[in-house]
């Protein structure tokens, strides 16, 4: 299954075989693609090297908001991707785990956009941080305050988390829930999980992202093989 945007069709959103998947393109122009492989896993292709101009595809699991990001006891991802960034106009790209937390009815949390970024071109957001290690391996983490559209309609001032890993990669595994655990070990507040997904994604360049392997899940890999059905549970 391919979507297209571009030329005034800006998004395409929905679910198939189970992962939720999302392309967007500013309409400032440009355009690209996303085509849907089985499981979780597709390519994208972006042309999007123009005055302001953002695309994005991603693909993973709806968590629906039910409950707080830190609830989940775990959260795994593996993925494998050839990426690349073929033109820019002063542009980056990158490719993450991507989602939101929501706040909806919640009392004292913020709306937050979350970014793992596991490998870019360019450039990488950077802010006064500390390193943690996850997985084996050091991320830098912070967090930001950005203005723009939101999940929950409008746009407004919002707080961005970000783990930035200091040795690029574009394969492997990433425990996700250890992300969440540490962003709230330095009280950063944590709202009810809306998604979890491999995002790429690219500000005023071309590019294209080949993801061969994409598994999003809530049960560790090689724990009791009757909970292997629950993989895709919400």
């Amino acid at each position: 299954m391919k979507f297209t945007v571009g030329n005034g069709q800006n998004q395409h959103k929905g679910v198939n075989d189970g992962f939720s998947y999302e392309i967007w393109l500013d309409n400032t122009g440009g355009n690209g693609s996303m085509t849907l492989g089985s499981g979780a896993t597709f390519k994208a292709e972006w042309n999007a090297a123009v005055n302001r101009g953002n695309f994005l595809a991603r693909r993973g699991l709806d968590f629906g908001s039910q409950k707080k990001a830190t609830d989940y006891d775990y959260i795994g991802l593996d993925y494998a991707a050839t990426y690349k960034q073929t033109a820019s106009a002063s542009g980056n790209s990158r490719l993450c785990v991507y989602g939101w937390f929501q706040n909806r009815g919640l009392n004292g949390v913020p709306l937050v956009e979350y970014y793992i970024i596991e490998d870019w071109v360019d450039w990488v957001p950077d802010a006064q941080g500390k390193m943690v290690t996850i997985d084996g391996a050091q991320y830098k983490i912070f967090q930001m305050d950005h203005t723009g559209p939101t999940i929950n309609g409008g746009s407004e001032t919002f707080k961005q988390y970000f783990s930035v890993r200091q040795q690029k990669r574009t394969s492997g595994h990433i425990t996700v829930s250890d992300h969440f655990k540490e962003w709230a070990k330095q009280g950063w507040g944590i709202g009810n999980l809306y998604e979890v997904a491999l995002n790429a994604e690219g500000w005023q360049s071309s590019g294209v992202a080949d993801v061969t392997l994409l598994d999003v899940y809530t049960t560790p890999k090689g724990s009791s093989p009757a909970l292997e059905h629950h993989h895709h549970h919400h």
